[in-house]
Order: C-alpha cells, then structure tokens, then sequence
C-alpha cells in the first residue's frame, strides 16, 4: 500500500512539475496572440501582387483628358485600422471585414480623409482588389487601386497604389504613388508617407 501511495505522489509530483514548466515557458499574451492575427487579416497590406490574380486590371481605367498634366505628388497620412470580425460583417462566414481609415496631407488636395475597406482572413484571400480613395476637403475624390505591397530592405515596408478616376476636379485622374508604412499591430494604428505622381 505504501508503494502505491509513494508511487502516486511521485506521478502527482511530475504532472505539477510539467503543468509549472508549460506555464513558465508560454510567454505569449494575449496582446501578442491578438497582434499575430491582426498582422495575418492585414497580410493584403503588407505582401501583396495585383498582376498575379488580375493581369488585366488596368482595363477599366478611364483615359486621361488632353489638357491633363502630370504634377508631382506627395502624401503624409496616419490613422486607425478597424477588423469587424463575423458574422454580418458583409464578407463571408470566414471573413473578417477590415476598415483603415486616417487623415493627412497631400499636394493637390490639402487636408483629407483616407478610407480603405477590404474582406480577408487568416492567409488573404488574393481573389479580391484592395481599392482605397481620398477625400479633399472640398469632397472631391481621388480613386486608387492596391497594385503591390512587399518590403523593401532598406526602406521596410512599402504599398505602390494607381490613381484610376476620380470626382470634381479630380475627374479621369491617373497617377501612381509609393508609400512607405509604419504599422503598429497591437494598437492598429499606422503612418505611411510617399512620392509620386498625379496627372489631371
């Protein structure tokens, strides 16, 4: 009877042993776990290629007028980024839907909002476009489309955009940009800043 009783301790003494180590060594919060899946919905952000899935995106693109001229462009802009998670979130079951928005500076259209909206889950889902828009303060409308986004080994990460339409004085707008970003996963927000060019 004393064997077994030893023998049970003894078993006791090593499951307790194990559960302590499991405890100690998982240094993982839930912040970080949180962070890790937010950076996997924003995956479209970050690691991106339009020409993989849609080589033909460009053929909506509205034609630029004649007396348009092409005028540099640079962009300053911070914000916040929403995940509205399932269901009726207006993507699928296994969607979550994501909302970036921010405000900031650019030549041409002074103050402004930004919005991005985009569905994505755990490993984007490449089916979809990522369009995003900028709203000046006198509510003309630049239209941009999400052509790549990867990292760059000096500079970090970056998105390149196109300009494909717009409203107001903005109308048939074309141009490019790159932006380079600075993302903070556990707070959701972000700032990017960029150069390039709009021809209206």
């Amino acid at each position: 009877m004393k064997k077994i009783l030893l023998l049970i301790m003894a078993c006791l003494a090593i499951i307790i042993g194990c559960t302590d180590d499991a405890v100690q060594n998982d240094t993982t919060t839930s912040v970080e776990i949180d962070a890790l899946m937010v950076e996997k919905y924003l995956e479209p952000l970050m690691n991106y290629d339009i020409t993989i899935n849609f080589p033909d995106y460009k053929t909506n693109f509205n034609a630029k007028r004649g007396n348009a001229v092409t005028k540099p462009l640079k962009i300053r802009e911070a914000g916040t980024t929403t995940i509205v998670y399932p269901p009726n979130n207006g993507c699928l079951d296994s969607e979550v839907f994501v909302i970036v928005e921010g405000k900031g500076q650019a030549t041409h259209l002074g103050r402004h909002q930004m919005d991005i909206e985009f569905c994505s889950y755990d490993g984007f889902n490449s089916d979809y476009i990522v369009y995003g828009h900028m709203t000046a303060a006198n509510g003309d409308i630049v239209y941009g489309i999400l052509t790549e986004a990867s990292a760059d080994p000096e500079f970090g990460l970056y998105q390149d955009w196109e300009f494909y339409d717009g409203t107001g004085r903005f109308e048939d707008a074309i141009g490019q940009i790159r932006l380079y970003v600075d993302y903070d996963f556990e707070n959701l927000t972000w700032s990017v800043h960029g150069v390039g060019t709009l021809t209206y």
